[in-house]
């Protein structure tokens, strides 16, 4: 078997035959470095192509409307489907492309990513082709929803498993009270690593949280008023990064941000922050976000789209 052969049968293994880089390395008698170099070199030489078809199911009317209304955003709107659950899968399915294709082009050395039900989701979509050289960080602490899969499953694990690719953790709770403790902590060697990392991301994945997705959790809904102020509370509208934002997408705790991790203005300069809201009951917090120019990619849905047209116009 010369070269070209090996590569094609070894990328007929990897895409069609669903094999772990484990069997295939067995199998061939090959390291995972030159795996990954072989699947690398099939795409690039033409042996191999991956085809993406363009999706029918963007809304490009409704999206033009959008980016006039929300100029610097750029915004993907999938069509509802005959049900909810078609429409969630479908919505899921297309937001991962948007993500894949802007990370092939862009081939971010780091990308940071959010957790929560929305990520996991979108993970699950993504199609397993290997990147090199290229790290996925948790750039925010954990939000200690243990009890739930989503909660408890590291996404940047999971992602990374996916692109068979490396990955960061930060081993470190999302809210930390005391301000001595979360400077102390943030030069640890168990997380300064990933939050050195963290300033060279060019990309990150988030989605949108409300203030009850925190209230849910018991050990930030009893401490709630040390997170944010009471007085705030009332204007909070949505949750992105670990901080609450008003309806114009104002940060509302930085003055006393309690958020572990890497700091809002950091955040902010990261050039691609691509956003995935799923459902249709998070228009506020998507106004919020856009207003504020939280994010510079969003995919969602037909039904919020609309909710969001209704909305905007009474506000």
């Amino acid at each position: 078997m010369n070269q070209e052969e090996l590569i094609v049968a070894v990328a007929e293994d990897y895409y069609l035959n669903k094999a772990s880089f484990s069997a295939i390395s067995k199998k061939y008698n090959l390291s995972r470095y030159l795996i990954n170099k072989y699947l690398n070199d099939g795409l690039k030489s033409g042996l191999v192509r991956i085809e993406i078809k363009s999706s029918s199911h963007r809304n490009q009317q409704l999206e033009q409307v959008f980016s006039d209304k929300f100029p610097g955003v750029h915004f993907t709107i999938i069509k509802d489907a005959a049900n909810e659950i078609e429409s969630m899968h479908r919505l899921a399915e297309s937001s991962a492309k948007v993500a894949e294709q802007l990370i092939h082009s862009q081939q971010p050395s780091v990308i940071g990513l959010a957790w929560g039900e929305s990520i996991y989701n979108l993970i699950d979509n993504f199609n397993s082709i290997p990147l090199e050289e290229t790290h996925f960080i948790q750039f925010i602490g954990e939000n200690m929803k243990y009890h739930s899969t989503v909660g408890s499953t590291r996404m940047v694990e999971k992602a990374a498993t996916k692109f068979t690719c490396e990955f960061q953790t930060l081993p470190a709770p999302l809210y930390i009270l005391n301000d001595t403790t979360r400077l102390a902590l943030a030069q640890e060697p168990a997380t300064a690593g990933t939050l050195a990392m963290g300033q060279a991301m060019s990309m990150l994945i988030t989605g949108l949280g409300t203030l009850k997705s925190v209230q849910s959790i018991t050990n930030w809904n009893e401490n709630l008023a040390a997170i944010i102020p009471a007085a705030q509370i009332p204007q909070v509208v949505g949750m992105i990064y670990g901080r609450p934002y008003d309806i114009n997408g104002q940060f509302l705790n930085l003055a006393h941000d309690k958020t572990f991790g890497l700091d809002i203005t950091t955040i902010m300069q990261v050039p691609t922050r691509f956003c995935f809201v799923r459902g249709k009951f998070k228009s506020l917090a998507t106004i919020g976000a856009l207003r504020g120019k939280l994010i510079t990619n969003i995919v969602f849905g037909e039904s919020l789209a609309y909710r969001i047209l209704a909305d905007l116009a009474n506000i």
